[in-house]
């Protein structure tokens, strides 16, 4: 089953706050499952920028991630 556990994500930089909707289907272990794979691949893209970019470097504006089994595919997206 596919769907969007992270919806309306919104983050406010003079704030510094961020809020979302999380869709748990109504499952614990869903919940859970998704939540564990979401920190995952964050917690992967968190490295990918600070290792690969300094405060100097020009970054992409968008980023494709995806993840599945402890694995996470990350790609900067391009626009010409």
């Amino acid at each position: 089953m596919a769907y969007a556990p992270i919806k309306h994500m919104r983050f406010d930089w003079d704030t510094e706050t961020h809020q979302f909707t999380f869709d748990t289907c109504g499952s614990r272990l869903e919940a859970l499952d998704s939540l564990g794979d979401i920190i995952g691949s964050l917690e992967d893209l968190y490295e990918e920028l600070a290792n690969k970019y300094s405060y100097e470097d020009d970054m992409p504006m968008l980023f494709k991630v995806r993840g599945s089994q402890g694995q996470t595919k990350i790609e900067a997206v391009t626009h010409d």
